[in-house]
């Protein structure tokens, strides 16, 4: 890529690491300069809401488009999820320390007084001269020859922590696996480091449980991030962003008509629709009007039709997911324990993982069902079988 262009630099740099090309800009974190440079780069916080993996209140791609060219105002305000999980990031990056891999671990190490790793804080924003348009700050940097939770060896170089807070309704996606968006914002962390190896430390707060999953670098979403980022940067926000300053000259001049022409140029950069359920309520807020018609194109036609098709199907798909789901519910009520007269709250598969029917948190007048860490694929053995026993009904 041909990156000309550079990201206007709002606060002098110095070398963290030149043999990689890291800088670091010693902004205090959340000053006014720190949003000021905020304005000026992609954030490894921003990249999740560019690639259309946030979907919290203004995380949608189109919204930090008009955030970053200044035509929106970007979220400053804290408030109490904000400062809690700002003020709970040194306890977690303690208790990372005691944490040896197993659960509830860093207990016993830390009755102990047995720190089993280490990490450090980094003041500043963090840069790279291959990335001029992308930035970090980290959490922590974890120190050089820990071991790593992948397989135990130890880090050959530096690592970064991540330290993240949540309810347990927050944390059920965690189940599955980490958050895609957690998942991006570290890889570009560790792309602008040049590192290979992070963890992702995640406090469940009304559970107070300690969750940790290590990340290593991964070509594949790298590459996804210089691309995706280098083009919302470059051929929209830049673009973007001189249309703003030549719209506020028309306006201080009063003229409405190159305002409203500038306006539509700038709508015409603009990122394409994701699928985010932020980007519909922007949307909906933003062309409140009076009641209009236009003539559909065809393109618009057979858009029409597969929305028609798609919402048909996941009618159908819902009823079948409650089948299944009722199927197992089912199962599991018929093989009560008669000694407890209790149903049993797991269903095991083995290596394929398990599905599990209890109580969750203050919710005890009713059982949630959840599948866990399930492996396999439905086109597999599950249809292999289904066909078998297809082709063993008796014939009619």
């Amino acid at each position: 890529m041909n990156q000309t262009q550079t990201t206007q630099t709002l606060h002098s740099k110095e070398y963290y690491n030149k043999e990689r090309g890291v800088y670091i800009e010693r902004i205090p974190e959340k000053d006014e300069e720190w949003h000021k440079r905020r304005s000026n780069g992609i954030g490894a916080s921003d990249i999740g809401r560019i690639l259309g993996l946030n979907d919290y209140e203004g995380g949608s791609c189109i919204e930090i488009f008009y955030e970053k060219i200044g035509l929106k105002p970007a979220f400053r305000e804290s408030n109490k999820y904000t400062f809690w999980g700002h003020q709970q990031e040194e306890l977690i990056a303690n208790a990372w320390k005691y944490y040896d891999g197993t659960k509830d671990s860093y207990i016993f190490n830390y009755e102990k007084n047995n720190k089993v790793r280490d990490c450090r804080n980094v003041h500043g924003v963090l840069s790279n001269e291959k990335y001029p348009h992308l930035f970090t700050n980290i959490d922590r940097l974890i120190t050089k020859g820990c071991f790593k939770l992948t397989d135990g060896t130890m880090l050959v170089d530096n690592g970064i922590l991540e330290c993240k807070t949540g309810s347990s309704w927050v944390a059920k996606k965690w189940q599955e696996g980490i958050d895609p968006m957690y998942v991006m914002q570290v890889q570009q962390q560790l792309m602008i480091m040049g590192l290979e190896y992070a963890e992702i430390a995640f406090l469940e707060l009304d559970n107070r449980e300690l969750w940790v999953y290590p990340v290593e670098a991964n070509k594949s979403l790298i590459s996804q991030i210089e691309e995706q980022s280098y083009v919302f940067w470059y051929k929209m926000v830049l673009p973007a962003k001189k249309l703003v300053a030549e719209r506020e000259l028309e306006l201080n001049r009063g003229n409405m008509d190159a305002v409203r022409k500038i306006e539509y140029e700038i709508q015409k950069l603009e990122p394409s629709a994701d699928g985010s359920e932020r980007y519909k309520d922007f949307m909906n807020q933003r062309w409140l009007s009076e009641p209009d018609i236009i003539k559909a194109d065809e393109s618009q036609l057979i858009n029409a039709l597969e929305l028609k098709y798609y919402k048909e199907l996941i009618k159908e798909l819902e009823r079948d997911v409650t089948l299944k789901e009722n199927i197992i519910r089912q199962f599991m009520g018929d093989n009560i324990n008669i000694s407890t007269n209790k149903t049993p709250d797991t269903l095991d598969f083995d290596e394929y993982g398990k599905i599990t029917w209890k109580t969750e948190g203050k919710n005890l007048d009713r059982k949630v069902l959840r599948t866990i860490s399930f492996k396999g694929d439905v086109s597999d053995s599950i249809l292999k079988s289904k066909e078998q026993i297809n082709n063993n009904k008796p014939k009619i």
